[in-house]
């Protein structure tokens, strides 16, 4: 995909936030997608530029570079404050020496961005909780909350950050191990294909993030010879 751009809204009560866009064009590269929000997307372009867009036009916006002393690699995820009506993008950083040697990511410095800020500059937050960036991982944004899969103190575990308040939080995911986050309605859900058996998927919804609550279900799979 070469373009993106950014719908104008005249009514200023709309559910959508108009994002200010600049002509220009692209070579033909590869763009790592994040989930859409609100119509939005956030994409990474070529592994070191952030751009934002609304795939209804062809228009986009890049964010500036982001600048860090460890930088080797950034992982950008995105989010809406619906208080102040603000885009942010959440991104972090890590370098060669903090590959752990499992294979996981270790995130080192985070940042954040705000759409439509006079300041067009990514700000350092602090994040308490040492986590570790799971291979691939995608966040998903949902009633003002970014979640991503990490581990902490060696468990996989789900990451919470609030957009509004740029906290950071951490949820016990259930037993066995999870790997697919997807939005469930509202709330978040998690599966994992490698333990569906009998031709059973277990699905276990986030009720609570504060109380530690998830609730599941079961969906009954046909096998794929009946098919």
């Amino acid at each position: 995909m070469q373009f993106f751009h950014s719908c104008s809204q005249e009514d200023p009560s709309s559910d959508h936030q108009t994002v200010g866009c600049y002509p220009d064009s692209y070579p033909r590269i590869w763009y790592d997608f994040s989930p859409p929000v609100r119509g939005l997307i956030c994409c990474l372009n070529n592994s070191t530029k952030v751009v934002i867009g609304n795939p209804t036009t062809c228009q986009f916006e890049t964010l500036p570079r982001v600048r860090t002393k460890i930088y080797q690699e950034i992982f950008p995820f995105f989010g809406y404050d619906h208080v102040k009506d603000e885009y942010k993008v959440l991104c972090m950083t890590i370098s060669d020496e903090y590959y752990s040697r499992s294979g996981n990511i270790v995130s080192k410095e985070h940042k954040v961005f705000t759409l439509g800020c006079k300041q067009k500059k990514w700000r350092m937050i602090e994040c308490t909780i040492n986590h570790y960036l799971t291979p691939g991982t995608q966040g998903i944004f949902s009633n003002g909350v970014i979640y991503y899969f990490a581990r902490v103190n060696d468990d996989q575990s789900l990451m919470c950050f609030v957009v509004g308040s740029e906290k950071f939080s951490v949820v016990e995911l259930p037993r066995p191990a999870v790997e697919i986050l997807a939005n469930y309605g509202e709330k978040i859900a998690v599966t994992n294909l490698l333990y569906a058996s009998n031709d059973r998927l277990f699905v276990w919804i986030l009720e609570d993030a504060s109380k530690q609550e998830w609730s599941n279900f079961c969906v009954l799979v046909p096998s794929w010879v009946d098919i």
